[in-house]
């Protein structure tokens, strides 16, 4: 906005200055309505064209870690599944170990309750429903 403000500073008695002769008065006042336009849309859009940028990195940067996560699970399962075939158990570690975490998160909410902590925490504040 300061260069604005600078181009009608001096734009302005430039005009003054250049209104007996008409091409040169044209040509002026032209130049200073094309300088102050294009700053007033620099201004707008390089923020959002820049904010566009950053945009379209993080999708990229997103979608890279989101194939190399794919590519690591494809590569566990094709392990798994040639351990199994080999007599291994892969997968049957893996219930065990989700359904242990179950049951320790089921204990530590049923003592939470006891305690009366979990009840306060899951109650709405408005409507004081659980």
């Amino acid at each position: 906005m300061v260069a604005i403000l600078q181009a009608v500073a001096i734009g302005l008695p430039l005009v003054v200055m250049v209104s007996d002769d008409p091409i040169a008065a044209f040509v002026v006042r032209a130049g200073l309505i094309f300088f102050i336009c294009a700053t007033f849309l620099l201004v707008l859009f390089v923020p959002k064209m820049m904010h566009l940028k950053d945009a379209r990195i993080e999708a990229k940067k997103k979608a890279e870690r989101l194939a190399q996560s794919r590519a690591r699970r494809e590569k566990f399962l094709k392990r798994c599944q040639s351990q199994e075939s080999t007599g291994s158990q892969c997968g049957s570690f893996q219930s065990q170990q989700t359904s242990l975490s179950r049951q320790s998160s089921e204990e530590s909410a049923e003592s939470l309750a006891e305690s009366g902590i979990l009840v306060a925490v899951l109650r709405h504040p408005k409507s004081g429903q659980e």
